[in-house]
Order: C-alpha cells, then structure tokens, then sequence
C-alpha cells in the first residue's frame, strides 16, 4: 500500500514540483492549458485563468485504478474550481481523469469528468452540500472495468462522510491507469493544503477499508 502526503511547508514553487509532483497537459478543456498549480504561502493555488493539473509523479505513486486523493480547503472558493483529482492519465495533447470541488454558485460538491477527445471538461455529478473553511474533501476511484467495462466507481466525502451517492462513471480504459493530484480551473481563489492521496485497500467482502498509512521515505513538508 503506498500513500505520499505532502503538507507543503517550503518555499514557493511555480508550478509545484520537486521530487514528488509533475504537470500534466490539461490542452482543449474550458479553458487554456496551464502549467500545473503553484506553491505559494506553504499552499497551493490557482496560477491564473488557465486549466491546471498537478499529478503525483510514476516514481512516488506507481498509477493504479484504485486510490484517493484529499486536500484540506483552507480558503474557499468563491469563484474557479480547485481540489483533489484521481485517475489522471496524460496522452498526447490530452489528458483523462476526474476531479472534485466546491461549486459556490450551485452551493454544491460537483465531480468533474475530463475526456481525452479534447473535450471540455464535463460536470459528471453534483450535490447539494454545505462547506467551511478547513474542510477536509475526498475523492474516491474504484476500478469497476471487470464488472462493466470502460467504468470506474467515485465517491465524495466531506471531513470522512460520504456525500451523495456512489457513481459509476465511464472513461477511457485505453490510457491505462492513471495517478493521483489536485486541480484547478479559472481565476479561482480558492486554497488547498495537506494533501493525501494512494491506494484503498479492498477487502474480500469488497468492502473499502480506509486506512491510510504515511509511508515515510515519501513524506514531503
């Protein structure tokens, strides 16, 4: 089981890198591509009006089906979206995978799905919720590609809850598995920090238990 945590405590990084992170290139979604988020003030932020992805580097996190990611949102956003995003795969000028974040103009958590035809990004699911100020927001991927193919399961959860229902949403098996990161889109001011993310372990009785382990070869301040 690998899990890579990264508090952020260093100085600024445009965008975020070092041995962890890498950009992936998010070209043809709602707006231009941009270079992956920026470490400023011991947290990450939106570099500007761009589409961003920020992904856990193959070396720290080996890509999988099966993973979450998390972040604590210590500003929220008001306006843009920026949050915790799994099953990214890059290809050519293209990129896959699903994110989530607050909507505040729909006063919801929304999952995002980004195809690799150079589509726009596409709101996949949202629901009615409530946010705070250091909330912490979870997303959830399970591989779903033996029971219905092309198809993973996602699930939000606020501070540990599940919010809103599973989802089995479809995707393109093609690229592979995929890595776990942040997100952001749009002049947001929105404020991520404390990122966790890896593999769930799944039981016999498929059952998802959440236990996360810091492995500390992998632990970035």
């Amino acid at each position: 089981m690998t899990i890579v945590s990264d508090l952020f405590g260093r100085a600024p990084e445009t965008p975020v890198g070092g041995p962890t992170w890498q950009s992936l290139s998010p070209v043809g979604w709602n707006n231009a591509g941009g270079s992956g988020l920026n470490l400023s003030s011991n947290a990450l932020v939106s570099p500007g009006a761009t589409d961003n992805i920020s992904a856990v580097n193959t070396t720290a996190y080996p890509p999988n089906k099966t993973q979450f990611a998390e972040v604590k949102l210590t500003t929220v956003n008001t306006s843009g979206a920026i949050g915790p995003a799994v099953n990214l795969r890059n290809g050519t000028g293209r990129c896959n995978g699903f994110g989530v974040s607050w909507d505040d103009g729909a006063g919801a958590l929304s999952i995002f799905r980004w195809t690799g035809n150079f589509e726009f990004y596409s709101v996949s699911y949202s629901i009615s919720s409530t946010i705070s100020v250091n909330d912490v927001i979870r997303l959830e991927c399970t591989d779903n590609n033996a029971i219905s193919a092309n198809t993973v399961k996602l699930r939000i959860y606020k501070n540990g809850t599940l919010v809103g229902a599973e989802q089995t949403l479809t995707f393109e098996d093609s690229f592979g598995a995929g890595q776990i990161g942040v997100w952001s889109s749009g002049a947001g001011n929105g404020v991520i920090d404390e990122f966790n993310g890896g593999d769930l372990i799944t039981a016999a009785t498929s059952l998802l238990v959440r236990r996360p382990r810091i492995n500390p070869g992998i632990l970035c301040q």
